[in-house]
């Protein structure tokens, strides 16, 4: 049971950055990626360069729990 609320969360939290990427999108693409977050998820290969790029592999994450 614990494990099936955790995959409900999971897709929860991918549906809400889902959303937030379409209803805000165009003023992410705008604004530059925090230096923090562009470490984080450029360890490894291309760094994002946009917060909206930021807020795409936070809610790819979730989608891969």
């Amino acid at each position: 049971q614990a494990y099936h609320l955790s995959e409900l969360i999971e897709a929860h939290a991918f549906q809400t950055y889902d959303a937030y990427l379409r209803e805000a999108g165009d003023w992410l693409k705008g604004e530059a990626a925090p230096r923090c977050a562009a470490e984080y998820y450029g360890a490894g290969g291309s760094p994002p360069r946009t917060l909206y790029e930021v807020f795409e592999r936070v809610r790819d994450d979730e989608g891969h729990h």
